[in-house]
């Protein structure tokens, strides 16, 4: 009977963990280990700024003001509800974002400003190839809590590369 117990007990300690561990992977937690969402989100990197409206949606209140350039964005030019922004303090901060997306180059002094104003900052480095496209994508549908449009993004991604292989396979075999 002590052994049965015992067995339960391990059985049960494990489910728990799974489900802890599973559960982690879709709420991101931040340092002090609370749940944040953001509600508010300015992305002011042209090359985040589309998976940031994708992903974010209703909460992106700005974007970088290059995504409304026809000629090397996506974003549609009708959008009302979210401003075409540039690196300027003022600017942000007018706007009281919860979440900011720069790139690694940033100015520093924006940065500490940004970040004594309780806004949290997150720095994207890479993207040179279509796997730190797809890494990005993860990351912001973590970070904004939109796990479920970071998959749904990332498959059709995924769709389109298999489409490609396909004609790609068809040429070659011409």
């Amino acid at each position: 009977m002590k052994k049965y117990i015992s067995v339960i007990i391990v059985a049960a300690i494990c489910l728990f963990y799974l489900i802890y561990r599973e559960i982690k992977k879709i709420i991101p937690y931040s340092g002090e280990n609370k749940i944040f969402c953001p509600q508010k989100v300015i992305s002011l990197n042209v090359g985040l700024d589309e998976i940031t409206h994708f992903i974010a949606g209703e909460k992106v209140v700005g974007l970088s003001y290059l995504s409304f350039d026809p000629k090397i964005s996506n974003i549609d030019q009708k959008l009302k509800n979210i401003k075409p922004m540039k690196v300027e303090i003022e600017n942000i901060l007018r706007n009281k974002p919860d979440m900011l997306f720069l790139s690694k180059f940033s100015n520093t002094n924006l940065i500490n400003v940004l970040v004594q104003n309780g806004i949290k900052v997150e720095f994207f480095h890479r993207f040179e190839s279509l796997k730190d496209i797809e890494d990005n994508i993860k990351r912001i549908a973590k970070v904004t809590c939109n796990p479920t449009k970071g998959r749904k993004l990332l498959k059709w991604i995924k769709g389109i590369k298999n489409r490609l292989k396909k004609k790609c396979r068809k040429i070659k075999k011409e």
